[in-house]
């Protein structure tokens, strides 16, 4: 018999379900956080798995996930008892540990990120938003107008967004506290 392995330091939940670690399951608690208002909050002591769990709710909310669904939830509790949300989504995730917080490239290293997230939101799902859409897209110039954009043709479209953030406050933190 196999040891499992800790997975300690991975925040990718499909890595996680696919291999053979020792995960206490928490899936359980989507059907709970339905519940709540839609605008949730989590904060907990690093290395807590905060990035582990929006890794597990990206994929379980993700429209685009639909047909992988039982390979990635199949052994844990919400396979055999999905909510009604499930797979209903479009997600933008962003991750502000990758944004530089030195100030002087800070102001870009935030629209660099964005514009990747967006991009890859994009690549995603811009063939849901309509005809038109992705050329509207490139006439924004910065993440505030792109993000406007991208909720209104979402909103237009009936189609509702999962907005993700990972590590809100990490780079503001550092500015905080060394400038």
């Amino acid at each position: 018999m196999a040891t499992k392995r800790i997975p300690y330091g991975i925040s990718d939940f499909r890595l996680l379900s696919g291999e053979d670690f020792y995960y206490v399951d928490k899936t359980r608690f989507i059907g709970e956080i339905e519940k709540c208002p839609n605008f949730l909050f989590l904060i907990r002591p690093r290395r807590f798995g905060k990035s582990l769990w929006l890794s597990m709710l990206e994929l379980y909310y993700d429209m685009a996930m639909k047909d992988k669904f039982e390979e990635l939830f199949g052994r844990f509790y919400i396979g055999s008892h999905p909510t009604p949300e499930r797979n209903s989504y479009l997600i933008l995730k962003f991750n502000f540990a990758m944004v530089n917080p030195e100030p002087e490239v800070l102001e870009q290293s935030f629209e660099e990120h964005t514009s990747i997230c967006f991009e890859r939101f994009n690549a995603k799902y811009g063939h849901l938003l309509g005809e038109g859409y992705l050329e509207g897209y490139a006439q924004k110039p910065n993440a505030e107008s792109r993000l406007e954009y991208i909720a209104l043709c979402c909103e237009q479209a009936g189609l509702p967004v999962y907005l993700i953030i990972d590590e809100y406050d990490n780079f503001t933190n550092v500015v905080l506290s060394r400038y």
